[in-house]
């Protein structure tokens, strides 16, 4: 009933207002993945009037945002979350800009997900609502600084490791690699200082222990006789 126009008008503002209550504690509270998809595509399709999604757009965010966090892991329950942000976009657009620094980081994170699906569905969201999130509001910019920084020292961390001893022979490549994490002490965020005290705990990793070495022990030909000691 929500998705056709002419009878929605026909609701009453109250039953209205009951139909958009149930929706959110049906998303937010199941722990059923259908139920949730179910109850976050009756948010992309339906078609209440702006006024009307204005006054009530905090209820039907929340539910939106709990869905495009994904608490059940579920690559459908993502897509409707998708869907219903589009949906929001095109009715709400200055709200749905306005609140980007809470929404779009769980859709851009998902441009570097190892699962193609949801690399697409993001892209695909991010392109149609391009003209409401570009140019960027500044809140927004300043989060996704904060996540490169988080996600860049993460990956510094590891490259470290993965060096291992080696590094110490190229010691023009880690004084360059030590300004990347030299960068963040000044920061002010807790999660790139944090993932700062990880980096350089692979730094220590990665120089203070040596690497493994293998040895083989040679057997005796046959024949021979085997000394000890």
């Amino acid at each position: 009933m929500i998705y056709h126009p002419s009878l929605v008008a026909a609701v009453v503002v109250d039953d209205a207002i009951l139909v958009i209550e149930s929706l959110v504690k049906l998303i937010v509270t199941t722990k059923t993945k259908s139920v949730c998809n179910l109850g976050v595509w009756c948010i992309s399709i339906q078609q209440f009037r702006a006024p009307f999604l204005h006054a009530h757009f905090d209820s039907l965010f929340q539910a939106v945002v709990h869905a495009l966090n994904n608490p059940i892991g579920s690559l459908s329950t993502t897509f409707e979350a998708i869907q219903a942000v589009m949906k929001l976009a095109t009715q709400l657009s200055d709200k749905m800009r306005d609140s980007s620094l809470i929404w779009a980081p769980p859709i851009y994170r998902r441009l570097l997900s190892f699962d193609k699906r949801e690399r697409d569905m993001s892209e695909r969201c991010l392109s149609k609502i391009k003209p409401i999130i570009l140019p960027p509001p500044l809140v927004l910019s300043k989060e996704l600084v904060k996540d490169i920084k988080v996600q860049t020292i993460h990956a510094w961390g590891w490259f470290i490791r993965l060096l291992g001893s080696h590094a110490m022979k190229n010691r023009h490549l880690i004084n360059e690699m030590l300004k990347i994490p030299e960068h963040t002490f000044s920061d002010l965020n807790p999660q790139v200082l944090i993932a700062a005290q990880v980096a350089w705990e692979g730094l220590i990793d990665a120089l203070i222990h040596p690497p493994m070495v293998v040895v083989t022990e040679i057997q005796p030909r046959r024949g021979m006789v085997r000394n000890k000691c």
